[in-house]
């Protein structure tokens, strides 16, 4: 049940995500819309449909990115997880759709049809600039907790006083209070790229997803951090016990039999050990340590974390993304020294 809870959780924040890097409307969004609304009130179209056009041209636009041609990162896991919700009971679609509309919130993306996206880099877009309040939600990594962490109170009245400012997204993290965040081997290991807004400035590959509605709730605000290609196999096997092997420029995983798994486009390890502090610090790791899923997990004494996940490429030159989920609290303290 649990496992089934994180596929529905990844698949709604893919589907968002596709969504908002939209600059416009799905292409061909309205004949299908016009298509969709004939159609039975049992069906996926029609359920969506009754959570109102736009969770339907999100769910659209996420269906339709899984057949472009030129490919993307997440899209093997964005088709999987389709597929397995189309094989799925009404009561979990129904599900699925009341927690996608609760994540998409008041969101007001254009609805015209375009073939055209935002400026994105890695499939994330840019921060918006368009002002709303808004409140975080979303995803990673390992290791035996042996600090005590108080539980965290998701009550509004102690968040910053600037919280009512939230955007949903935020691209690159300014080197030096990124630093203060994490012991030196992670760090270093981490992709420096250069600012979308000022090209002439490095900054870390760390971006800050705010979500609203079930992701949140479940299991906390996200953040995404890009991992040089160099580090992907250690980390996997340090983090999460999985050996990962290169051949002829094609990554995959080794199991202990011999067996191999080579990612379709992508894998997702999940699973780490729950002792986070040999990795991150201060802010980050109390942050990490007060997300939903996290204090959820701790209630069930359990021995690892879904907390903390990480995305390889089947290709060698790719690096790999390592998803932190955090407390709202503590989330939005790290976008405060990040983003003002």
């Amino acid at each position: 049940m649990e496992c089934d809870t994180q596929r529905q959780a990844d698949l709604i924040t893919l589907v968002v995500n596709e969504y908002r890097k939209l600059a416009r409307g799905p292409y061909g969004a309205k004949d299908a819309l016009r298509v969709a609304k004939q159609a039975d009130d049992h069906s996926i179209d029609g359920i969506l449909l009754k959570k109102g056009d736009a969770v339907w041209r999100a769910y659209y636009a996420a269906k339709k990115a899984t057949k472009l041609k030129h490919g993307f990162s997440g899209q093997a896991e964005l088709t999987q997880l389709f597929n397995e919700l189309n094989t799925k009971s009404i009561e979990t679609q129904r599900a699925f759709a009341e927690q996608l509309a609760s994540a998409m919130g008041s969101d007001s993306q254009p609805s015209v049809e375009s073939n055209a996206v935002s400026d994105v880099a890695n499939g994330v877009k840019r921060r918006r600039t368009a002002e709303g309040c808004t409140t975080p939600t979303a995803p990673l990594n390992k290791i035996v907790t042996t600090h005590h962490i108080i539980p965290e109170h998701h009550t509004p009245e102690r968040l910053p006083d600037n919280s009512a400012s939230l955007k949903d997204v935020y691209v690159g993290a300014p080197l030096d209070p990124a630093k203060d965040l994490f012991y030196d081997q992670f760090w270093d290991a981490i992709e420096r790229i250069l600012s979308t807004e000022n090209p002439d400035i490095w900054v870390a590959d760390i971006s800050m997803i705010f979500q609203k509605g079930f992701v949140r709730e479940h299991f906390g605000c996200q953040m995404e951090i890009g991992i040089t290609p160099e580090k992907v196999a250690e980390f996997a096997l340090e983090y999460f016990g999985v050996k990962v092997e290169v051949k002829d420029g094609v990554r995959y995983v080794r199991y202990p039999g011999g067996a191999i798994i080579e990612p379709d486009t992508s894998i997702k390890l999940r699973v780490c050990a729950r002792d986070l502090s040999r990795i991150f610090k201060g802010e980050l790791y109390e942050a990490a340590c007060t997300s939903p899923v996290y204090q959820s997990e701790e209630k069930k004494r359990l021995s690892h974390t879904n907390g903390v996940s990480m995305t390889i490429s089947n290709q060698a030159k790719e690096g790999g993304k390592i998803t932190v989920f955090m407390g709202e609290w503590r989330a939005v303290r790290i976008k405060q020294q990040f983003y003002g």
